[in-house]
């Protein structure tokens, strides 16, 4: 028999599809879920949907596989009323009035919630900010578990930055200290808050969040076997899901001030973008010579074995790339910036290149290309770097660890179990 009953699962991330949706959300979600159903009897995910009750619903078919684990989906309303003018214009500073939190976070939504709980489940699970967020008013006598994946406070300093001195600067700005607020009240409220990064994790220590409370689980993937061998195909690849704008900024990059520094020294390289809403990378007037914009792969493997090398130039955004982490193991050496590779410990020169201007990421695009020797370097080292800690059994099992000790009440063991993966 398992140590857990009834968990549920709070997520503003709708149903997903099995193609689809296979970018690094989901991903990580993957992770929880299958930790959660090594330890829990019963494992309940709810949706918000367009729905009038409040209500909770199970879905048509009561019980749904999600990534082999088999549970229960249960639908939410979601708050799908128009904002009023002046909730619009409040939102840098209400949260309740962002478009990411409001429609989980209205009268509707939280009756739904509390009705949840009445049954009274020995673990909740709140993946990401707005699902906490819709929590935070409602009585709930299990222990809470909390992933922050992204800390957005952080993501919106980074996007003023880039902003600069301009309206959407101040505007991204301004946001700031509504959403630092928000994070700090729910890792207060939570047993324990999850993080992708020790660098995250010390980053929140430092704007006075309690250390026994912040946990390290790293993203992960499933390691395939053996590295791919080299191909000596010039071709690069851009990987993500383009309805998140960071990813659509730097493929936009990548194509329009990379990728021309690129064909000008080598005019048969060829530029690989895949992933959902690619057609946002694309637009009227871009430089489309010798890119190929695919969508949706289904392949990952197949994928990779067309590629030299891949190339993430994201400026903007939090937590660490699972598209990174999957490209070293498979064996295929990376080029990013600095922040794409934030929260990874990879090396300059030794795990990966890094550039940070359009010709620094185009002469080590073009390096990687023509070297071999360092190519293949690279690739064995970063992949040697995510075997064991990026994992997906290792990091699961570590997981699954990790709540039976919350349902105990035992955190700090947790606590040093988890650091002890570094």
């Amino acid at each position: 028999m398992k140590a857990v009953k009834r968990v549920v699962v709070v997520t503003p991330l709708p149903t997903p599809d099995p193609v689809r949706d296979q970018h690094g959300v989901y991903r990580r979600l993957r992770v929880f879920l299958r930790a959660l159903g090594r330890v829990a009897e019963t494992v309940e995910v709810a949706h918000f949907a367009d729905m009038e009750s409040s209500t909770p619903r199970l879905s048509d078919d009561g019980y749904s596989d999600y990534w082999g684990v088999k549970l229960r989906v249960v639908r939410l309303p979601l708050n799908c009323e128009p904002r009023q003018w002046l909730a619009a214009a409040s939102a840098p500073i209400d949260i309740c009035a962002r478009r990411d939190f409001r429609p989980f976070a209205g009268p509707l939504q939280k009756r739904a919630l509390q009705a949840l709980m009445a049954n009274e489940p020995d673990l909740v699970f709140a993946h990401r900010l707005p699902a906490m967020w819709a929590l935070r008013d409602i009585r709930i006598d299990a222990p809470i578990v909390f992933d922050l994946d992204d800390i957005e406070h952080r993501v919106k300093l980074r996007a003023a930055r880039q902003a600069g001195a301009t309206l959407g600067g101040a505007l991204n700005l301004v946001e700031v200290p509504a959403l630092l607020r928000a994070e700090h009240l729910a890792v207060a409220r939570a047993a324990i808050t999850f993080l992708c990064s020790t660098q995250d994790r010390e980053y929140l220590i430092g704007r006075g969040m309690a250390a026994r409370k912040l946990l390290v689980v790293p993203n992960a993937v499933d390691m395939p076997a053996f590295a791919l061998p080299p191909t000596a195909a010039p071709t690069v690849l851009s990987l993500g899901h383009y309805g998140y704008e960071p990813n659509a900024a730097a493929a936009r990059e990548l194509i329009n001030a990379v990728w021309p520094i690129v064909r000008a020294k080598r005019p048969e390289a060829r530029l690989i973008v895949a992933g959902a809403a690619s057609e946002r990378v694309s637009p009227a007037g871009a430089n489309l010579e010798g890119v190929e914009v695919t969508g949706v792969v289904a392949d990952l493997e197949a994928l990779y074995q067309r590629v030299r090398l891949v190339c993430c130039p994201i400026r903007v955004g939090g937590g660490t790339r699972i598209k990174l982490i999957e490209a070293a193991a498979f064996g295929r050496p990376i080029v990013a910036t600095a922040v794409a590779l934030e929260g990874l410990d990879f090396e300059d020169g030794r795990d990966c290149l890094i550039g940070e201007t359009p010709s620094e990421l185009a002469a080590a695009c073009l390096n990687l290309i023509e070297d071999e020797v360092t190519a293949c370097g690279l690739a064995r080292a970063a992949r040697k770097k995510v075997f064991h800690r990026h994992d997906l059994n290792i990091v699961r099992d570590s997981v699954a660890a990790a709540l039976l000790d919350v349902v105990a009440g035992a955190a700090a063991p947790v606590e040093r179990r988890m650091e002890g993966q570094r």
